[in-house]
């Protein structure tokens, strides 16, 4: 979905993340020169897995309001255990 002008429309939030800090660099210097709107998308270097343990919505410390409603990883694994 075009996340400049009018496509983003419904959308809170975006959590582009990387375990690599030169990955995350390019993360934002892309947005930039594809002039996203800022704070549409929270470029983050980190482990994925914890990241989304810790927004999780159900379980023992889960955080409903925090959770995602789509999370899509490219390439490897899962998504259904954070859900």
């Amino acid at each position: 979905k075009e996340l400049t002008g009018r496509g983003a429309e419904g959308v809170a939030r975006i959590v582009a993340n990387d375990l690599d800090a030169t990955a995350v660099s390019h993360i934002r210097k892309n947005l930039e020169f594809n002039r996203v709107p800022e704070g549409l998308v929270e470029a983050m270097c980190g482990d994925a897995n914890g990241h989304m343990y810790n927004s999780r919505a159900k379980g023992p410390g889960g955080r409903p309001s925090e959770a995602y409603d789509v999370i899509d990883i490219d390439p490897y694994g899962t998504s259904s255990p954070f859900l």
